[in-house]
């Protein structure tokens, strides 16, 4: 389905870290080739005034998230449903506009869902960078909308936003337009709703903190 050259994997059942068991974790390893590192698309957002999409559908899906464990003490629930079709289709949209240079940036929203994606995307190396103001789209519950893990989903920033509506439709891609690139805060907004205005630098610390947490083990 998805034609990717797959070249091993592991599936840790059984391993332990400080005499405690990990969760289970399936590992899958690939390769791919980049033939023209020019068309390398960043995560980062790259210049005031580009406009900012949602690429896939976000669906009710908490299960197994980081989430649900610090606000109810619990791992539990499902994960996100694989939709290889969606997938497939996201990774030709992807390929084509990174070929044809239409995106400015991308980032995926599986990891800490679509908050996570976007301030990450106002990171530059290890300093704060653009933020943004967002307006996501409404008939969802607000923790959904912000950390839902659902997955073949981008989020994406370009200079040229018709052309990446043309392309989308072409895959088949479902997509939403949130808002612009720019200021120095990242604002998430639905309804006329704020859920999230914060300085892009004070999320830039935390998300270093964290890092530095981890580096020391």
């Amino acid at each position: 389905m998805l034609e990717a050259p797959i070249t091993g994997g592991n599936v840790s059942l059984y391993n332990e870290t400080d005499g405690e068991a990990i969760y289970p974790t399936p590992t899958v390893a690939v390769v791919g080739l980049l033939e023209d590192a020019s068309t390398v698309v960043p995560r980062a957002f790259q210049r005031a005034g580009d406009t900012v999409y949602l690429l896939g559908e976000t669906r009710v899906e908490l299960g197994g998230s980081a989430l649900v464990k610090l606000l109810h003490g619990r791992v539990v629930g499902r994960p996100p449903a694989v939709d290889l079709p969606a997938e497939k289709r996201l990774i030709d949209f992807m390929v084509a506009a990174a070929q044809q240079r239409v995106l400015s940036s991308a980032h995926d929203c599986s990891e800490g869902g679509l908050a996570v994606a976007a301030s990450e995307c106002c990171f530059a190396g290890e300093g704060p960078g653009l933020g943004a103001s967002l307006e996501l789209p409404a008939g969802l519950r607000d923790d959904v909308l912000l950390f839902a893990e659902s997955g073949a989903r981008m989020l994406v920033s370009a200079r040229a936003p018709e052309a990446v509506e043309a392309l989308a439709r072409k895959h088949g891609v479902p997509f939403a337009r949130l808002g612009e690139v720019g200021g120095e805060d990242l604002a998430l907004r639905t309804l006329g709703r704020t859920l999230l205005d914060v300085p892009v630098a004070r999320l830039n610390e935390a998300w270093l903190s964290l890092e530095r947490l981890m580096a020391r083990g």
